[in-house]
């Protein structure tokens, strides 16, 4: 049977944030492609990102920035700790509005207790692993020298055991510190990432955050980091210009209370952060149970007997509760799902990851009826993107499906 083309009416339409008006309600995920030099964004990351921009998308995130150096799961990571790094992702920025209209916001990212001591970038920092209590995760991706992977879980693989973070307003502090660098790099925004069982998520999950003190011990208490993060961001940003990420039915970091705290946490959370000037709350992940045999690491796994994974129907347990910021949604969500989820204002905008990999003008080409010749079926391995040789293939080596509308010196074709 001949595939259907999708009629893309509500994903072309254009959405308005603060002072901000985005061409159109394709989005485009922060995934780490692993292509920095060391910890400082190149010329390489801001042509891809310039393509896709050039390509359509109405909104781009870039790939988590570390406001620290971290010995995270993936090399090749960008910083935006110092001046330096703001002036490398400087010229990143400048490259993508180098194409009216594009939106670049950056994603602003701690991993807390997801990190390695025996990383080369965390030996050369000398500081330990650190979260909001000292529990080690029981699942983890642990790398060796040569980017070879455990995915074994248990207690003396993965993670490293982290300390317990002292006084967490100073890591509040560095967040802001981070913020103000994004800004002067020239990004149109900042989004925190409170998703996937990194430092933020670790303080809102009571089986990752076990503290005494007013930032544990309470579903107001543990919900008091990231609000604080987020008024710290507005604070340097001002109203419509800071976003969140959160995941509330995921389990990867080995978090993952049981469903009815977790939706009283997220329930909380999701109230208190629409009372804020927000741009958007970004949530992850679809609205179906997803099958046991689907089901991996980044969701739930059998660790010690017991599962983790709060999973239930993200959108349908929290949407009604954002009556100010702009929704945005993600979770493999295809064309028609995505015109069907903007048509009933489930979502403001549509946050695509997989599909800009491997389709620089994915909005431009879906926009234009080519949606047969984009590509779908990418064999995506999270932790085979690390290039071997040439650092541009698979990355800014795609073809264009359209020509752009726009081309400014420099552009590879």
């Amino acid at each position: 049977m001949e595939q259907l083309i999708t009629p893309i009416k509500h994903l072309q339409k254009p959405l308005e944030i603060g002072d901000i008006t985005l061409r159109n309600r394709f989005g485009m995920s922060s995934v780490s492609r692993n292509r920095a030099d060391g910890t400082y964004p190149n010329a390489l990351n801001g042509e891809y990102f310039y393509q896709r921009a050039l390509g359509g998308a109405g909104f781009i995130c870039a790939g988590g920035a570390l406001i620290e150096p971290q010995g995270t799961a993936m090399r090749e990571t960008p910083q935006i700790d110092t001046h330096e790094h703001m002036l490398a992702w400087r010229r990143v920025v400048d490259r993508v509005h180098e194409v009216p209209g594009a939106v670049f916001y950056c994603q602003l990212w701690h991993c807390g207790r997801m990190t390695y001591q025996d990383a080369k970038i965390q030996k050369e920092y000398g500081k330990p692993t650190i979260a909001p209590s000292a529990i080690q995760a029981r699942m983890g991706i642990a790398p060796d020298n040569d980017g070879v992977y455990d995915l074994e879980p248990g207690l003396d693989k993965g993670y490293s055991k982290p300390t317990a973070i002292e006084n967490p307003k100073d890591v509040i502090e560095q967040f802001r510190r981070s913020a103000i660098l994004a800004k002067e790099a020239g990004f149109d925004g900042v989004e925190l990432h409170g998703a996937n069982g990194y430092l933020v998520s670790q303080f809102l999950d009571d089986t990752a955050n076990i503290r005494t003190d007013d930032y544990g011990g309470s579903v107001e208490n543990r919900a008091r980091f990231a609000l604080e993060c987020i008024d710290a961001l507005v604070e340097v940003w001002g109203p419509k210009k800071v976003g969140i990420k959160l995941s509330p039915a995921t389990g990867r970091g080995d978090l993952g209370m049981p469903v009815e705290r977790q939706i009283e946490q997220f329930t909380y959370l999701i109230r208190e952060l629409d009372k804020r000037p927000l741009a958007h709350v970004h949530t992850l992940w679809t609205e179906g149970a997803v099958p046991a045999n689907q089901r991996t690491e980044w969701m739930d796994m059998e660790v010690d007997g017991k599962m983790r994974g709060p999973l239930h129907p993200v959108w349908a347990t929290y949407r009604h509760l954002i009556k100010n910021a702009k929704v945005f949604l993600n979770g493999a969500i295809s064309l028609i799902e995505a015109e069907e989820l903007l048509k009933d204002g489930t979502g403001d905008l549509i946050i695509f990851g997989r599909p800009w990999l491997v389709n620089p003008d994915f909005a431009s080409a879906a926009i234009a009826g080519k949606e047969k010749e984009l590509q779908f079926e990418y064999n995506f391995d999270y932790f085979a993107q690390y290039p071997i040789g040439d650092p541009a293939k698979g990355y800014t080596d795609y073809p264009f499906i359209t020509k752009p509308d726009y081309k400014a010196p420099g552009l590879k074709t």
